[in-house]
């Protein structure tokens, strides 16, 4: 992706209600939720990734897996890139 993509992407996203609350806690800035999910997403989406992910940027597993999750729920285009069907290879590692 490059910055301009990036940045595009970032504006499409920032006003979804997703990143809004009412609790009265602020969530982490749109920004960060999107680079901390794009790297999680370059470990296509699985649980080993989620922990090198945290540690990358000192942040709990729980909050990249909830960034993560905003950021699909925010752009549903991401979506085919988390959810998707094994493919051969992995049918037969599973």
């Amino acid at each position: 992706i490059t910055c301009s993509q990036f940045n595009c992407l970032l504006k499409d996203i920032s006003n979804h209600p997703v990143f809004f609350n009412d609790s009265g806690n602020n969530q982490a800035p749109v920004c960060l939720q999107l680079i901390v999910s794009r790297k999680q997403l370059e470990f296509h989406g699985n649980a080993a990734g989620v922990g090198a992910v945290a540690l990358m940027w000192r942040i709990s597993e729980g909050a990249v897996v909830k960034f993560t999750d905003q950021i699909v729920t925010a752009n549903p285009s991401l979506e085919p890139l988390v959810v998707a069907w094994p493919d051969a290879v992995e049918q037969m590692e599973i």
